[in-house]
């Protein structure tokens, strides 16, 4: 992380995105794919169905999502506490991977 803080040689803008988890699964039937998305909804709200022909594709989507421009032509557009944005982006990917297994773990149950 100490790298990515400090680009200010660079031209352009430098965006700094976090995405959540983000997982697809082709299940062999409606069914299924019906009961894999009731489990994935209790954990991830947006996930969704995606059926085409017979083929039935879960997407198991989190939520927690950060996009924003970080430098401009090497100048800093962040003006918070840099430590502060370090452990919240850290906190999140810490969460996203708990979540990641408490999921894991439900799904092995069943």
């Amino acid at each position: 992380t100490e790298a990515f803080f400090s680009l200010a040689a660079l031209s352009g803008t430098v965006w700094l995105r976090y995405e959540p988890f983000i997982l697809h699964v082709r299940c062999r039937d409606l069914k299924s794919a019906s009961q894999l998305l009731q489990e994935a909804q209790k954990m991830y709200k947006r996930s969704a169905l995606i059926a085409s022909s017979q083929k039935f594709i879960l997407e198991v989507r989190g939520s927690d999502f950060l996009e924003m421009p970080f430098y401009q032509d090497g100048k800093l557009l962040f003006s918070g506490d840099m430590l502060w944005l370090q452990e919240w982006i850290n906190s999140k990917l810490q969460q996203n991977w708990e979540r990641i297994d408490r999921f894991e773990k439900e799904i092995k149950k069943k």
